[in-house]
């Protein structure tokens, strides 16, 4: 029961957080600052990799493709399908 929680909560949450819609709506871009989760299928149960975004790389459009993310192993540059932005709460 909790393998079948897990899994659907994982790949229904998580992939609802992390969803891209084809670049079309600046909505919310990723800032330096924001909280992400990086998404790594590979992880064992309720274990997350978590990082602090430190800069952004834009692209033409002005859209973020790439962020540099602080972790506690150091830096690691990635783009942005790899991560999981967590909503902000006012």
């Amino acid at each position: 029961m909790v393998q079948r929680l897990w899994k659907s909560w994982s790949h229904d949450y998580l992939h609802q957080l992390q969803q891209r819609n084809k670049w079309k709506d600046i909505e919310s871009n990723a800032t330096i600052g924001d909280v992400v989760f990086l998404k790594e299928d590979n992880l064992p149960h309720l274990v997350w990799k978590k990082a602090v975004i430190s800069d952004i790389h834009t692209g033409r459009e002005r859209l973020t493709r790439l962020v540099t993310l602080k972790r506690a192993k150091g830096t690691l540059k990635i783009p942005v399908t790899e991560i999981c932005l967590l909503p902000k709460v006012d």
